[in-house]
């Protein structure tokens, strides 16, 4: 597994296609920030990219999109979570927020493996009225 800095051409793959557990991805791209983001690469296959944008002072939100599934997941899972905390440590952000569709249940798993805590339920949130759930990492 190799954690590389994100380049602008990382997600040129969303504009064709949609990736699994995301409505839509459509702004993703223009909302990056690429010196909060990175990208993973697995034996030189690129795998996706994560990061951060700011929503407002101290409040971020985590972003992850994945072209394919890592080799090794474990391996995958510390580098992710090795990244989202080196980012919250460089933007002093007391809150990261993330989302993902309530059908999809590798998601809800992801996300309380890195730390994230369910706060809510967005009921019938997307245009096939799917819900949508919030997850948030606190800092006191």
């Amino acid at each position: 597994m190799e954690t590389k800095p994100y380049a602008p051409y990382d997600l040129f793959w969303l504009d064709d296609c949609v990736p699994q557990g995301w409505v839509s991805v459509a702004n993703l791209r223009k909302m990056v920030d690429p010196a909060l983001s990175v990208s993973f690469y697995d034996h030189g296959t690129y795998l996706g990219s994560s990061g951060l944008f700011k929503l407002w002072e101290g409040v971020y939100e985590s972003w992850l999109v994945l072209l394919v599934p890592p080799s090794n997941h474990w391996e995958f899972m510390a580098a992710l979570k090795q990244s989202i905390t080196l980012g919250q440590r460089l933007t002093h952000a007391h809150r990261l927020q993330a989302y993902c569709l309530a059908d999809f249940p590798q998601g809800p798993v992801l996300a309380k493996r890195l730390g994230f805590k369910q706060e809510a339920v967005l009921k019938a949130m997307t245009p096939t009225k799917t819900d949508i759930l919030l997850f948030a990492k606190v800092i006191r």
